[in-house]
């Protein structure tokens, strides 16, 4: 018989980016982290069929789908031939399953569909939202998750979540998310700038933890900018603390800050965002859009984003 869909549920997850505390959110400190506009979306139909199947399958952000498996219920094994993605995924489930053993049980047939909606190669957390996403489905919580599976901080699980700015610090037995008013006065002049590639997290923290123990007084120090940052209300200012927080993060990493290696000439700040030598970086300059387009563009940074294009402010 046909497929029949009825109780559609849909869930959503928020992208992020880590404007602050980057690595050493990981030892403690206090970081501030910005939810993407952009997305994940997750929608679960039940199917009036008598096949006791999960199917997945997932879709970028070009509406192609790039991932269809199949789960055979209730065991979660997979059905025809594995790969890492589809064992990754697997072991999501399996991992839901000590929070919450219920968790596909059920003896109904389920079609799950994840709809990302910005390009994977951003690296606004298409991980993180996938893992939101799973909790919020399953009603479990999301950071034992997203530890146990993928590791990190956890900042991007907050940022799932928020509508708004965070302070987020990583804390037992749960992390401590502050919601943080964080509009500046120059947003205008803010942008986000894509590097045209995309880091491996798990691969950065490695080379953290090879370069850099762990050292309280950065920490603390770093922690006294992020403050500085969410008050600041003047651009020159708020250019001299990115300046500074890059300094301290690239002593610890033994890395030379990416203004100083890509846009020396650049007439303007350039910070990294999250894990050093990928995906976005943040700029702030004293010229209009199109200053700031040309500059970037001339030099192959094609993709570029103001800071209300990219930022979700529901505050």
């Amino acid at each position: 018989m046909d497929k029949i869909a009825v109780n559609l549920k849909r869930f959503s997850a928020n992208g992020k980016l880590l404007l602050t505390g980057e690595y050493f959110v990981l030892e403690g400190a206090k970081a501030l982290a910005l939810p993407a506009r952009f997305g994940q979306h997750l929608t679960i139909e039940e199917l009036n069929t008598t096949a006791q199947l999960l199917e997945w399958e997932s879709v970028n952000s070009e509406g192609d789908a790039w991932l269809k498996i199949a789960f055979r219920l209730p065991d979660l094994q997979i059905v025809g031939e594995a790969d890492t993605i589809s064992e990754r995924l697997q072991l999501l489930f399996e991992t839901i399953r000590k929070q919450n053993p219920s968790f596909l049980q059920g003896r109904s047939s389920l079609r799950a569909k994840c709809y990302l909606d910005f390009p994977n190669n951003w690296g606004l957390g298409s991980s993180s939202t996938l893992v939101s996403l799973l909790a919020q489905w399953a009603d479990v919580d999301p950071y034992p998750l997203q530890f146990e599976v993928f590791g990190g901080s956890g900042y991007d699980i907050a940022c799932a979540t928020h509508d708004t700015p965070i302070l987020y610090q990583k804390a037992l037995p749960k992390p401590k998310v502050e919601t943080v008013s964080f509009f500046p006065p120059f947003q205008d002049q803010l942008f986000f700038v894509h590097l045209n590639r995309k880091q491996n997290s798990r691969e950065a923290i490695r080379y953290f933890y090879e370069q850099s123990a762990h050292h309280a007084e950065r920490i603390d120090a770093l922690n006294v900018l992020t403050q500085s940052l969410i008050s600041c209300q003047d651009l020159v200012s708020f250019q001299d603390l990115l300046k500074q927080h890059e300094h301290i993060v690239g002593k610890s990493l033994n890395m030379e800050p990416v203004q100083q290696r890509l846009f020396a000439d650049f007439d303007g700040s350039v910070k990294s965002l999250g894990a050093w030598g990928g995906d976005f970086v943040l700029v702030a300059a004293d010229m209009d859009e199109k200053g700031v387009n040309k500059y970037f563009q001339d030099r192959g940074y094609s993709t570029i984003l103001r800071y209300e294009e990219m930022v979700k402010e529901n505050m």
